[in-house]
């Protein structure tokens, strides 16, 4: 069985090492890709099926299933879609998507998390918004603070960027870039000493991987709706599991979450669950099964 391959954010790099890739569609039987939405990745299911190849998408982000609806309603292309957890299915039958269509697999990503290790002092991690921009005002605002905070009380951040953010200015930059190897093990590894982490946006599937270690998650309520190629995005999604606050307390829940970084593991162990199929077994099985049978 021969597989065209489009991946992004690794979610698709140990499924790639278990079948047989291809270069084009043409010689393809089958064809995987991460997304059917827009830009390349759209242009490639269309192609696909005008050549009756069945198509497979899998789920690349904690609420990747908002594209379908609105206020862009993308349509489905794909043959099947692989999630993460139960969750996502339900809000794609919800959005129209047939049942059928939509597996729950569980996700590779999360098999790359690294076990928690002791550490010295407090370490917060600080995960800035990506966008179409290399610079946001709402990530410089809240590194102020984090670098602030530090300062104050002797903690250490590291901040998790990616390649189309310009890190100028940030604390202990770990930089990767998300189409190529090493991604997921980076962000592994600056996990695994975190205590906390301060994010910017919704949480995504870096905070996913910090559930998935019962790590807590603030968000402060900075973000300003923008639109992503010239269309207007849907409201950002927060799960349950993170800590939605106001900007202005962001010190102040700093320090409370610090001192019972417990309080809300029972509903990270939930979004976990149910969003993130943590307790999925074989994940990488189960998404080689569905394009098998595809």
């Amino acid at each position: 069985m021969k597989i065209f391959l489009q991946d992004h954010n690794n979610i698709l790099a140990d499924v790639a090492e278990h079948v047989k890739l291809v270069d084009n569609i043409t010689d393809a039987d089958k064809v995987v890709i991460w997304q059917d939405i827009v830009g390349l990745g759209r242009g490639i299911a269309t192609l696909a099926k005008q050549q009756r190849k069945p198509v497979i998408v899998a789920q690349h982000g904690i609420s990747s299933w908002i594209d379908y609806g609105p206020p862009n309603r993308y349509s489905f292309v794909a043959d099947k879609m692989c999630v993460w957890g139960p969750e996502s299915k339900e809000k794609l039958v919800e959005l129209g998507i047939s049942e059928k269509k939509v597996v729950v697999t569980g996700s590779t990503i999360f098999s790359h998390l690294k076990p928690k290790e002791k550490h010295e002092g407090v370490n917060i991690v600080f995960r800035p918004a990506h966008w179409s921009a290399l610079a946001l005002q709402e990530n410089t605002e809240v590194s102020e603070v984090l670098r602030g905070v530090a300062k104050e009380h002797g903690f250490k951040i590291t901040t998790k960027a990616v390649e189309t953010q310009d890190p100028k200015g940030w604390e202990n930059v770990v930089q990767t870039h998300r189409d190529r190897p090493g991604h997921l093990e980076a962000c592994a590894d600056v996990l695994k000493t975190a205590d906390l982490v301060v994010a910017v946006a919704g949480d995504g599937t870096f905070e996913m991987m910090a559930y998935m270690l019962n790590i807590p998650v603030l968000i402060p309520d900075v973000w300003v709706p923008k639109q992503f190629l010239e269309k207007p995005t849907p409201d950002i999604i927060y799960s349950d599991a993170c800590g939605l606050i106001p900007f202005k307390d962001l010190e102040d829940e700093i320090l409370l979450t610090l001192d019972d970084p417990d309080e809300h593991k029972e509903a990270r162990m939930k979004v976990a669950r149910e969003v993130g199929g943590m307790g999925i077994e074989n994940p990488l099985n189960n998404i080689l099964k569905v394009i098998e049978d595809a």
